[in-house]
């Protein structure tokens, strides 16, 4: 169906009768359509489909899915969807995404997050950050420390961990991160982490006093 033709299904539908004027679009000129299309545009129901001039219709066009939509909303008069306001600081105040919870708390050994870390991490680091794991946070995902807030595994800041968890991989289609206190995601978004710094272990300061760190430079 073309945009033309859904403006005279519209205006019979919805017994539009004020063309204000007509000739409220340039190229419509000659179609059969025209009169309708001028009582859609004065309804409200029809902006235009060049903006930001909307000085078109583009009547012979076939309307789209999502046009049709907006021009059954205003002929509806239905208020917009708006979704709820979300906190973006989904370690303090905000909603996480449920796809990746937090884990149990309680710490684990070093060994209980080695599968985990080898998945995400380059092979040669994976001593070296199963040490760190372990110095951090004696391997308990829902490890906090109480003066800088940092958290999990691998200690991130509160303010970085929804970037970090975004980019690796750990953000759902809603736009909410995993919670940081999920071991995987957090081991994950360290390893991101880890890859976009230089030296890579610039953001964990200990590294320098573990022996299977320093073997890499740390």
């Amino acid at each position: 169906m073309t945009r033309g033709q859904i403006a005279a299904f519209l205006v019979r539908a919805f017994a539009y009768i004020d063309d204000g004027g007509g000739d409220l679009f340039i190229d419509d000129n000659g179609s059969i359509f025209e009169s309708d299309i001028d009582k859609l545009g004065t309804a409200g129901v029809t902006v235009g489909c060049n903006p930001p001039a909307n000085d078109r219709y583009c009547p012979t066009d076939n309307v789209r899915r999502d046009q049709m939509a907006s021009f059954l909303a205003r002929a509806l008069d239905l208020d917009p969807i708006v979704p709820p306001p979300r906190e973006t600081n989904c370690p303090v105040t905000g909603a996480c995404s449920p796809m990746w919870p937090a884990d149990a708390a309680g710490g684990r050994s070093r060994e209980a997050w080695r599968s985990v870390v080898v998945k995400y991490w380059q092979a040669e680091r994976v001593e070296c950050v199963l040490d760190l794991i372990q110095v951090e946070s004696s391997g308990n995902p829902q490890a906090r420390n109480p003066s800088g807030g940092f958290l999990g595994l691998l200690q991130h800041s509160p303010s970085g961990w929804n970037t970090r968890a975004a980019a690796a991989g750990f953000e759902d289609g809603n736009g909410l991160a995993a919670h940081p206190y999920n071991g995987a995601a957090n081991i994950a978004a360290g390893a991101w982490l880890a890859d976009n710094s230089s030296p890579w272990w610039k953001p964990w300061p200990p590294t320098g006093h573990i022996a299977s760190c320093q073997a890499l430079g740390a």
